[in-house]
């Protein structure tokens, strides 16, 4: 991937479970380290597949919540606070969804409808 980059390009990778506040910290501690803030955050991560909310439990439903919505959100707000520790207004935040959570069924249209409307507004704020 260097090289697609060009000579001189630095790339880290940074292993990171992202629905642990503190795995995150470091990640973007470590980031700031090696290039003094964050310009652009792209959500990416998801968990595949939906429990059924018959044979799902509270800990499956959490841990679908933790990846693809207060993930988003907290490394969105370490993105707004690295640009706001350097005044930056130029910032992007990126947030990818997967597609067939546009389309829903009943096994998971709840799950569907609560996951729209919180893209939505944390896209809009």
């Amino acid at each position: 991937m260097v090289k697609e980059l060009g000579e001189g390009g630095l790339m880290i990778t940074i292993k990171c479970d992202l629905t642990n506040d503190e795995e995150v910290d470091t990640m973007f501690s470590q980031i700031m380290k090696t290039w003094g803030g964050i310009d652009v955050c792209i959500n990416n991560a998801a968990q595949i597949g939906s429990p059924k909310i018959m044979d799902g439990d509270r800990k499956e439903w959490r841990n679908l919540i933790d990846l693809n919505v207060i993930a988003y959100c907290y490394c969105a707000k370490k993105t707004v606070e690295s640009l706001k520790e350097r005044d930056c207004d130029e910032g992007h935040i990126i947030n990818i969804c997967r597609t067939d959570h546009w389309s829903s069924s009943q096994r998971n249209s709840g799950y569907i409808a609560v996951l729209k409307v919180i893209c939505m507004r944390f896209s809009d704020s």
